[in-house]
């Protein structure tokens, strides 16, 4: 029933849609791409930008809302699906227009909303962003859990990802590559740290203990 549509994932831009194929309404997670990457990457996926039923952010990265506001005012029905402190981190890290808070919509850790026929509850995860967090989405018997730019797995975050029938998570990097690479000191122990990015070996480590056959 849900299907998942990564548009974007990097450095460079972030973006993915989960869509209920069957109602072909989705919820779009993150818009860090530009304008022209994004209708283009949409359309070859087949997703009709009417069925988006919401737009949620992870947290205030530039890779994940390089282009938010532009998407809401070419689609001002949509509400951009932020906690307060997330779309204030935005405002305070971003040249973006102060008119975003018109499409703002408040969620809040742990407090269910719905977009469409897609149950969503943010929680919290561990990142150096603003208030970051992953979200946990809901159609039937499927849930689809995004948890992606964690340092580590939260207590909270390891909840919902137990729940998942479908998970994406993020592997960010090689520690022996990291290590042995042209990053310097600073920007290592940033990766690396507890609010950085996963391993590969720490996140297959996670993944293996978290795997039952509920997943697919």
């Amino acid at each position: 029933m849900l299907k998942l549509h990564v548009l974007a994932s990097g450095s460079r831009g972030n973006a993915a849609i989960v869509e209920n194929g069957r109602t072909g309404q989705g919820v779009l997670v993150d818009c860090g791409i530009c304008k022209r990457e994004f209708l283009d990457r949409a359309a070859t996926c087949g997703f009709d930008l009417s069925g988006l039923a919401a737009v949620v952010i992870t947290h205030d990265h530039g890779d994940h809302v390089r282009y938010v506001y532009k998407l809401l005012r070419r689609h001002a029905d949509k509400r951009l699906g932020a906690t307060p402190k997330t779309l204030s981190g935005i405002l305070r890290r971003h040249s973006i227009s102060r008119r975003i808070k018109e499409y703002h919509q408040p969620i809040y850790k742990e407090f269910e909303f719905h977009a469409g026929p897609l149950a969503v509850t943010p929680f919290e995860t561990s990142h150096d962003g603003t208030d970051n967090v992953g979200f946990s989405i809901s159609c039937g018997a499927e849930t689809f859990v995004v948890a992606t730019d964690m340092g580590c797995v939260t207590e909270r975050a390891l909840h919902y990802m137990a729940k998942a029938t479908v998970l994406m998570v993020e592997s960010n990097y090689d520690a022996r590559m990291l290590a042995a690479g042209r990053y310097p000191m600073y920007l290592q122990a940033r990766i690396r740290g507890e609010r950085g990015h996963m391993d590969n070996t720490a996140t297959a480590a996670r993944l293996a203990e978290l795997w039952t056959p509920a997943m697919h």
